[in-house]
């Protein structure tokens, strides 16, 4: 299935959802009506609806330590992180054995800074459920900002045995391999040669050039309505806007007719990773060819990136594949300004490292670039006026996709288990 059919599965998503929110509304004490209205926000990823729908679920049955879980990790999703830990510290209370609880208050921990708190709970949880890749990624967390390189190693390559791959597991694996000093094993996960790839696509067919193709995506997606970023408190992105809903967010909305730029970059990104994923199996490269997930979805949002802002240094934690479309970048940047730069990750590693191999690429209109999510990457800001103005991608595993993944022998075969 392509991309663009997909659209039809987001389409009947947002019905749902409306029918459900009707429901909840039109019963205000049926519980079941709530839960089911909550669920559905989280699953279709609303995340101004998500937190008040929680919260009625919550006041309806303050004994459900699942349900203040979930309204902990919504308050989080809009930047309360003090509602959060404070949510999650009654899921806690409520059900002290209750490993998935112990992960809603772990990242709500830790995004307010409370690292050494955030930590233990992480721990706890994980000996509870061991096969829980977000308690898993917490206690890696917990590693790396302990400098324990030989931990990690041996934490991620467990993990590796009993979960599928996923790009925050592989990157902080890049990690430890870092602390370690693992400087060729490190070289072969990070091969930009190898795994990253620059593409220019051509204007769509019903487009004249480049620039008009440009300018109609720009206007599509622009109708979608523009959120400030940073409202999540765990965000990247400084001091630009997202229009959340992506390509198929437009399309959805209007149609293929009422959006065919929209249309004509999703069916491009459908064919570019086709042709990425030849790429890497007539390159003979393993860990990203077999870690595909045998079930994928497609995130996409763009991007409006004022002077000044920047994206701080991140990887995209649950993607096989990302992608970035340049469709507009200022005139007159000089040096680094409003350069991706594939580089290692800031404070995680000790000052002066130079272990870490370093990609710095200029954007340009008309740009795709296509990357394992597990790339650690930061955009610098530029002093030029005018807008930067990026689609994203994010190829993800379908939830039914995760159990069957399962490649213990992963490492093995790309031969990343030797020692140097």
């Amino acid at each position: 299935m392509t991309y663009l059919a997909e659209v039809e599965r987001t389409r009947a998503q947002s019905a749902v959802l409306e029918l459900l929110a009707g429901a909840a509304a039109a019963a205000p004490d049926d519980l079941t009506a709530a839960r089911r209205f909550a669920q559905a926000c989280m699953r279709s990823n609303n995340r101004q609806r998500a937190p008040g729908a929680w919260r009625n679920v919550v006041a309806a049955a303050p004994d459900d330590a699942t349900a203040w879980a979930a309204f902990a990790t919504s308050l989080l999703e809009i930047g309360d992180v003090d509602g959060a830990v404070a949510a999650g510290e009654q899921a806690l209370a409520l059900a002290p054995d209750d490993a998935a609880v112990h992960a809603a208050l772990g990242f709500a921990l830790r995004t307010r800074g409370e690292q050494e708190r955030a930590d233990a709970v992480f721990e706890r949880g994980f000996a509870l459920d061991p096969t829980s890749p977000y308690l898993t990624r917490g206690v890696g967390q917990a590693l790396i900002r302990r400098g324990d390189g030989a931990a990690l190693a041996r934490h991620c390559e467990a993990a590796l045995e009993r979960m599928a791959p996923s790009g925050w597991l592989f990157a902080q694996y890049t990690i430890a391999l870092a602390l370690l000093g693992r400087r060729r094993t490190l070289a072969t996960l990070l091969d930009y040669d190898r795994l990253l790839r620059r593409v220019h696509p051509e204007a769509p067919e019903g487009f004249d050039s480049l620039d008009s193709f440009h300018a109609a995506l720009r206007a599509e997606q622009e109708s979608l309505g523009a959120v400030p970023s940073r409202i999540a408190a765990a965000d990247v992105v400084h001091g630009a806007f997202r229009l959340p809903g992506g390509l198929q967010g437009a399309i959805a909305a209007r149609g293929e007719a009422g959006a065919p730029a929209s249309a004509a970059l999703l069916r491009t990104f459908d064919a570019q990773q086709a042709d990425y994923e030849q790429w890497l199996a007539a390159s003979g490269e393993i860990l990203q060819r077999r870690s595909k997930p045998s079930g994928t979805w497609l995130h996409s949002e763009t991007v409006i990136t004022p002077r000044q802002g920047y994206v701080a240094p991140h990887t995209h934690a649950c993607t096989w594949l990302s992608g970035v479309y340049y469709v507009d970048v200022p005139k007159g940047m000089v040096g680094k300004e409003g350069c991706v730069e594939f580089a290692p990750p800031g404070r995680k590693l000790p000052s002066g490292s130079d272990i870490w191999p370093v990609l710095t690429l200029k954007p340009e209109p008309g740009l795709l670039l296509l990357f394992p999510g597990y790339f650690y990457h930061h955009v610098h800001a530029t002093n030029a006026p005018g807008d930067r103005v990026v689609v994203t991608f994010d190829v993800k595993p379908t939830r039914e996709s995760r159990p069957r993944d399962l490649d213990p022998a992963l490492l093995r075969a790309a031969g990343l288990t030797d020692q140097e």
